[in-house]
């Protein structure tokens, strides 16, 4: 015979004051209770999962941790075993010694660190089994104030947890649903649960849990594409400017050979009184010149030479422009990984590339659309850098 070692006298505990709860829950019922209860979400979708068989009777066992703080007691269920050899006889549910083997050899592979805290029990109608054979099998394997039952009614869609108290159970207003990554509870269903069943909890998990994930580094991608637009600008901005002073140089110009005009043809109006001993001196821009046609062939030698800088700097600085939008091409070959256990991709873009910078280029390559939800076993593509 197994002996069952949860059936002895609990010893009291110390209050906890250094525990943590979790941050991201969802309320279920009121919260007038003496204990706390705080299940998680794979194992509330798994034990949903179980009850839309809605003909089928299912019973399992809760694991988990408890603690007390300030006379409160918590339950923090993070695992469901299914049992698989248990027996429905005298109309009542029968764990038998293959029962308890079968659920020790499970907690030992998927839930080393984890306690016994109860059991669920998922059936069409309780009114099937005898009045007060819940709490026979309840007192006969899980006794103790403190251990749960867990009872999913599918034909009126009832559910909730029960303490056993007074000579019955009596069932808690209410408790939370909680939400954290849970890769042993996980790793128990895709080894003894069908594919579908998997599939169907990891969609109920991923449409239950609201909380957003962590902000990702941005991409070699994205990280280029910042670059190439804030150099873009920058050469814009430049371009504006040398135009800007540009069109003042000409301006200037544009001045010196209006006056230069302007003395030319004082020059040749009076030419026949003007000869080499009284010629004056003409000062233009702080250049002094000896006749009008010096200034004139002077200012435009200027202004040809302004006009050929325009189209060195024009010419620059499109080259520039196209160089650095100039399309980025990348050949990209790949290599693969097969998902082990507490593999996320995040930890794989590390392993290949140092850093988290390829989570979504490898989300990409393989088609995935949720970076959470990757499966051991699983064969990803890797891109190169």
């Amino acid at each position: 015979m197994i002996e069952i070692v949860y059936n002895k006298p609990e010893t009291p505990e110390s209050s906890n004051p250094s525990m943590k709860l979790p941050k991201n829950i969802k309320q279920v019922g009121g919260t007038n209770t003496r204990r706390k209860i705080y299940i998680e979400d794979y194992v509330m979708s798994y034990i949903n999962s179980l009850a839309k068989k809605k003909s089928e009777l299912s019973v399992g066992v809760l694991l988990g941790t408890s603690s007390v703080n300030e006379g409160e007691r918590y339950l923090f269920i993070k695992g469901a075993i299914k049992v698989r050899d248990f027996e429905l006889g005298e109309g009542r549910i029968i764990f038998t010694e293959n029962s308890w083997t079968g659920i020790y050899e499970d907690i030992n592979k998927y839930f080393p660190s984890l306690s016994i805290l109860g059991w669920y029990v998922i059936m069409e109608d309780l009114d099937n089994l005898h009045r007060g054979s819940l709490e026979k099998t309840h007192i006969d394997n899980f006794a103790g104030n403190e251990k749960t039952l867990f009872v999913f009614e599918t034909d009126k869609d009832l559910e909730g947890f029960y303490f056993y108290e007074n000579g019955e159970l009596v069932k808690e207003n209410g408790y939370y649903i909680y939400y954290e990554r849970n890769e042993n509870m996980q790793e128990y269903m895709i080894l003894k649960e069908p594919k579908e069943t998997v599939e169907k909890v990891n969609e109920a998990v991923h449409e239950n849990h609201y909380v957003e994930a962590a902000p990702k580094k941005k991409d070699s991608s994205a990280r280029l594409l910042t670059f190439m637009y804030s150099v873009s600008t920058f050469l814009i901005v430049v371009v504006i400017v040398m135009g800007i002073h540009m069109m003042n140089s000409y301006d200037k110009l544009s001045n010196v050979e209006n006056a230069v005009d302007s003395l030319a043809g004082r020059f040749i109006s009076g030419s026949e009184k003007n000869t080499e001993s009284t010629m004056k001196l003409i000062e233009v821009g702080g250049k002094v010149y000896e006749t009008a046609s010096q200034i004139k062939s002077s200012s435009k030698a200027e202004e040809s030479s302004v006009a050929q800088t325009e189209t060195q700097i024009e010419t620059q600085s499109e080259s520039q422009i196209e160089t650095q939008t100039k399309p980025v091409s990348v050949t990209v070959s790949v290599r693969t990984h097969t998902v082990v256990k507490g593999d996320t991709l995040a930890s794989i873009s590390k392993k290949y590339y140092g850093d988290e910078s390829m989570v979504q280029a490898i989300m990409k390559l393989n088609g995935i659309k949720d970076a959470n939800k990757i499966y051991l076993g699983q064969s990803l593509k890797l891109p190169n850098e």
